[in-house]
């Protein structure tokens, strides 16, 4: 059961996170009925994230047994069957469109109801599994598809439209923290990385340093417009949501610093839990922000 639960990848669930964006930045988190509704999207994503992470160790059991770290993978070890591993996925991909019916989005802004999301985050994964991984580039803008995928989940679970700043936000901060996944595993190359993941092979470090600096510029740029547009202070009634960047710079410059250390360079999720630093900015940043917003 251990085994099981380690090849399900729990700490990377942080990633769904995003799906209370939209609760958080409509004023909504007060709201019973709302903050029950993201949570089931979140439950929802957790486990259609976990069914993917399966498929992908399938996927790539062979270049995971080359790698001198992933070969530890459950799957990649032989501690999780590929039998267990296939009822295992499906059962999760079921459950998570279980759990997504149990959703009752109230009406707003998109077209579609919440109960066919995991499904299409399902889809993605597995087209990424499958042959966007393989592309230079085209393997972290799909990553940045997923990550808004998230946000629009959250905001049809209860009902709101998600502004196209939070958008522009969350793309950007999918491309920096994609980026950054690929700086780090490019600096540990010399441990077979590129045969656990051959795009990389592809890649280039210089360009993806300029990239990945220009994410970060680009995201808080859009972060700090964001709080100090007419419209935003219009919305919330404050320009107050402004003193929150301070957080935000350091959280992004510290993410940044990390990725540019081959000792520290790992998976973003891992990264964060790993690092006190990082917590810390995060935590401040969501305390500030609560405090602006319902305060």
């Amino acid at each position: 059961m251990a085994q099981i639960l380690v090849a399900l990848r729990p700490w990377q669930w942080l990633k769904n996170t995003l799906v209370f964006a939209a609760l958080i930045f409509s004023r909504r988190a007060l709201e019973p009925d709302a903050v029950l509704a993201a949570g089931l999207a979140f439950v929802a994503l957790c486990l259609a994230s976990s069914a993917g992470y399966l498929v992908n160790d399938l996927r790539d059991l062979a270049h995971d047994r080359a790698h001198p770290r992933k070969r530890s993978r459950p799957i990649a070890a032989g501690t999780v069957s590929r039998g267990t591993a296939i009822a295992l996925a499906t059962l999760l991909a079921v459950a998570s469109v279980a759990v997504a019916a149990l959703v009752r989005s109230a009406p707003g802004p998109w077209p579609i109801p919440f109960t066919p999301i995991p499904a299409i985050y399902l889809a993605l994964g597995l087209l990424y599994s499958l042959v966007l991984k393989r592309f230079v580039l085209v393997d972290v803008l799909t990553i940045t598809q997923l990550f808004l995928l998230r946000v629009v989940a959250g905001g049809v679970a209860i009902g709101v439209e998600v502004s196209s700043w939070l958008l522009v936000s969350t793309f950007f901060l999918a491309l920096f923290l994609g980026l950054g996944k690929r700086r780090g595993e490019l600096a540990r190359m010399g441990e077979g990385t590129a045969e656990s993941r051959p795009v990389l092979a592809r890649y280039s470090v210089e360009v993806v340093n300029v990239l990945l600096a220009a994410a970060a510029a680009a995201l808080l740029v859009t972060y700090v417009l964001y709080t100090v547009s007419e419209r935003t202070v219009e919305l919330f009634g404050t320009r107050n949501l402004f003193f929150t960047t301070p957080f935000a710079v350091y959280g992004v410059g510290r993410y940044l610093h990390l990725s540019m250390v081959p000792e520290r360079a790992e998976d973003p999720a891992l990264v964060f839990f790993a690092d006190r630093p990082l917590q810390v900015a995060s935590a401040l940043w969501l305390a500030a922000v609560l405090v602006v917003l319902y305060a």
